[in-house]
């Protein structure tokens, strides 16, 4: 259970950005979602071809998405004239939500940054 476990959380970022992706075109309530069928085309993409340009893309729209989100969710809070617990709850759970994506999408980035080697060379490689 350890290794599936351990052969699977190098694909941690995608799978989660894959559900996030569901999960924003479920509630989105409209069933061609176009925005949405091309996250979701580009992260599949990512999983089967693993591209580095276009996982770098991939998360750099990501990321441009969460901040933009997170502005209006800012600007959302300053202009709110009532307090009310609802909000404090769908203000805590979104912040939990964003902050775990900013997360995903910054490590996907890293990982399609880095420069180093997939593998060592040996002896006269």
């Amino acid at each position: 259970m350890f290794l599936i476990a351990r052969s699977v959380s190098k694909w941690y970022p995608e799978l989660f950005l894959i559900v996030s992706v569901l999960i924003y075109w479920i509630s989105f309530g409209v069933f061609l979602n176009p925005i949405a069928i091309v996250l979701l085309a580009l992260l599949f993409a990512q999983l089967t071809y693993k591209n580095k340009i276009l996982g770098l893309v991939i998360s750099a729209i990501l990321i441009v998405l969460v901040s933009w989100i997170s502005v209006k969710l800012l600007s959302d809070i300053i202009f709110a004239d009532t307090f009310l617990w609802a909000g404090v709850k769908m203000l805590v759970i979104g912040v939990t939500y964003l902050s775990i994506t900013a997360y995903y999408a910054v490590i996907l980035f890293i990982k399609n940054y880095s420069t180093t080697a997939d593998r060592f060379p040996l002896g006269s490689d």
